[in-house]
């Protein structure tokens, strides 16, 4: 049976490690590498204990893994962002933001405003977040889960 410290950034905890776990795990323990712990926490006669269930020592393998994944999350998320033309109602306006990549937002603005023309007239006025500001337009437009679809949907005429 020993006690390990592990610390962060956040502070130090002290690890209870004993029977089959220490057995097994008795190389994983070296000071100032990285580890992922696997732990319980025991609340016994009023003293909290934390108990090591298991470790795997991290090596450079594993964080490039770890990297890899973390990277592939967020181009995945950010790709969902950039394809869908991220819709929200406000009020009695529709807030339509565009995430543009192109050099020419000139042209981006020609394509949004030829689609929105082409949507039902209504009360809902249409604004335009595009690379960070507000557009109040001139477009307003019905608002009804299908004029939103289309809405939505812009994204694929845009540059």
């Amino acid at each position: 049976m020993y006690f390990v410290g592990i610390e962060d950034l956040s502070g130090r905890v002290e690890i209870l490690v004993f029977g089959r776990t220490a057995e097994n795990t008795g190389d994983s323990w070296k000071e100032d590498e990285i580890a992922l712990v696997s732990v319980r926490v025991s609340h016994k006669e009023g003293q909290l204990r934390v108990i090591a269930e298991s470790v795997e020592r991290i090596n450079d393998e594993t964080l490039t893994a770890f990297s890899r994944a973390d990277h592939a999350r967020s181009e995945a998320a950010r790709t969902r962002e950039e394809r869908d033309t991220v819709l929200a109602a406000v009020n009695d306006a529709i807030l339509v933001s565009v995430e543009d990549q192109s050099d020419a937002p000139t042209k981006t603005i020609e394509q949004l405003s030829r689609a929105l023309e082409a949507l039902p007239k209504g009360p809902a006025r249409v604004k335009v977040a595009l690379q960070g500001m507000t557009i109040e337009t001139n477009f307003s437009i019905r608002k009804s889960p299908e004029t939103l679809a289309q809405i939505a949907a812009l994204d694929a005429l845009l540059p």
